[in-house]
């Protein structure tokens, strides 16, 4: 009987190859590290090559909203339609090694994301080791740390509270390149009003953050993110997603910026 099931079992799909299904896959199965190492496998050719390019790094990609079958599994606001939300990515590399780039993730101070935005980042790791997921031998673990993080942002000049839930996996790909593939999300919308029901709005965030180690050394990044914000003011759908990819490449610098400021120049 247990030999005639799994003869009959379905067989799964392949990892995708394209980045609008590798980011949703990688989401989706974050919980699955054999999984997880074949998308970054995949993800890491698209990296070094179209990766590469302007458009990636500089401009982005606008990406088609998540949906539910995605988002199986997690807690988030449903006051809002996913069809709704913005989606964009942006690929920067980094001189600097993953080793540093894990080692500032397990800081209780986030704050260095965007100084000037956030009012508070404060990190709280609620499941995992920090140490053990910065020693050298956590991508063979494969080393996880799941965190809840209390922010106070500024979002296009509003004051908005929030929880965000960020979650890392260490992994490798096929080529034995160690990776780091984070998953986020608020359970909870957050609101500017005291009462934290209204006025402008966090409604829907999600993200994929990848870091994937290259052969010289340094760190490709690649951030693929969704949100809605429902402001009093309508904003347009194309300044939307330029606010996503700034955002996105501010992140990416101010990080480098923390780095070199904590280990000094690569």
């Amino acid at each position: 009987m247990l030999f005639y099931f799994f003869a009959c079992a379905a067989p799964r799909d392949p990892a995708p190859e394209d980045l609008e299904g590798l980011t949703r896959y990688l989401y989706t199965h974050w919980n699955e590290p054999e999984l997880v190492s074949e998308g970054m496998t995949n993800m890491a050719v698209w990296l070094a090559d179209e990766g590469q390019t302007d458009k990636a790094q500089n401009e982005g990609y606008v990406l088609a909203p998540l949906d539910a079958e995605v988002l199986e599994g997690i807690v988030y606001p449903t006051r809002i339609p996913l069809d709704q939300m913005a989606g964009a990515s942006i690929t920067r590399n980094s001189l600097f090694s993953i080793d540093q780039h894990a080692a500032v993730m397990i800081e209780t101070d986030q704050r260095w994301h965007a100084p000037n935005k956030y009012e508070r980042y404060e990190r709280d790791i609620v499941q995992g080791d920090g140490e053990e997921f910065v020693s050298s031998g956590a991508h063979e673990i494969p080393a996880v740390m799941y965190t809840d993080n209390d922010t106070i942002q500024e979002r296009l000049g509003v004051r908005i509270p929030y929880v965000l839930k960020k979650n890392y996996r260490w992994t490798t790909t096929d080529s034995g390149r160690r990776a780091i593939v984070a998953r986020s999300w608020i359970e909870k919308y957050g609101c500017s009003d005291d009462d934290g029901e209204g006025g402008n709005c966090l409604e829907l965030s999600f993200s994929v953050d990848l870091f994937h180690e290259n052969e010289d050394g340094t760190t490709t990044r690649m951030t693929a993110s969704w949100n809605y914000l429902s402001l009093i003011l309508e904003l347009p759908f194309d300044f939307q997603i330029e606010q996503l990819a700034n955002g996105i490449i501010a992140v990416d610098e101010a990080t480098d910026i923390h780095l070199e400021e904590t280990f000094g120049a690569p």
